[in-house]
């Protein structure tokens, strides 16, 4: 009998009230981000529910990151997953402003569909991973989107 392959959960936070569609990678694809250029879909999700909020935090201020937000736990097999070698990174990888190396190194990948999710360290704890999933990978299919689960931020962390 052969054994049943490993699967990664990660989470996506996604407002509450919102007609953008959490899973097309087009708010990537429309304003770019840490791991990709304008122009290539892609989702960001983290390994955990915590990692998920701090990487919301960072980017929003004031009464926006007060919104109520779902948390969708997204489920796919562990092979189709790679991991970034983080040795290979530029030293400024995590600065707060995003190097066009680090665009182009997602665009490569998600180009190359070398796999449907790419583990990569967070900028907030880089001993910690996100991961990106590519939208366009003839595989994105096998990743299961599964019920959301409603997150409202702890006013405390908004001070």
């Amino acid at each position: 009998m052969a054994a049943k392959a490993a699967t990664i959960t990660v989470w996506r936070l996604f407002p509450e009230q919102t007609a953008w569609d959490p899973f097309d990678g087009e708010g990537a694809r429309l304003y770019g981000g840490r791991w990709n250029p304008r122009g290539v879909p892609m989702v960001y999700a983290a390994s955990t529910q915590a990692l998920a909020v701090l990487e919301i935090l960072v980017h929003l201020q004031g009464l926006s990151a007060q919104r109520a937000y779902l948390a969708y736990p997204l489920t796919f097999p562990e092979p189709l997953s790679r991991c970034l070698d983080v040795d290979a990174l530029p030293e400024d990888w995590s600065s707060d402003e995003p190097s066009e190396c680090l665009k182009a190194i997602g665009k490569e990948w998600a180009k190359s569909h070398a796999s449907v999710a790419l583990a990569v360290p967070s900028a907030i704890i880089p001993h910690e991973y996100n991961y990106l999933i590519n939208p366009t990978h003839p595989e994105f299919k096998s990743v299961k989107q599964g019920d959301p689960v409603p997150l409202s931020l702890d006013p405390r962390l908004l001070n």
